[in-house]
């Protein structure tokens, strides 16, 4: 049983796994285009992640996008308060 979803889209498809951090369960996504390496390291990414930013907190939820496939740093971040 593979914990990966593949979705096809023109020109490629949409791959989804599982967040192997425990601590901050979540799913990656990201789209491998046809024409690409199915092995890069290098293309944009999105991670939606529940995660406790402030211990007074209950748990949120978190976007973090990887939009340029130079930097390993995320560019986007969005968080989804008031959600339970």
């Amino acid at each position: 049983m593979s914990n990966e979803i593949k979705v096809k889209i023109k020109g490629g498809y949409l791959r989804a796994i599982p967040s192997d951090d425990p601590d901050y369960p979540g799913i990656w996504v990201e789209a491998i285009m046809d024409n690409e390496d199915e092995e890069s390291l290098s293309r944009p990414q999105v991670l939606v992640e529940q995660v406790c930013l402030d211990p007074r907190d209950d748990s949120m939820t978190r976007v973090l996008v990887w939009n340029d496939k130079n930097n390993e740093d995320y560019t986007n971040e969005i968080i989804f308060k008031d959600i339970k």
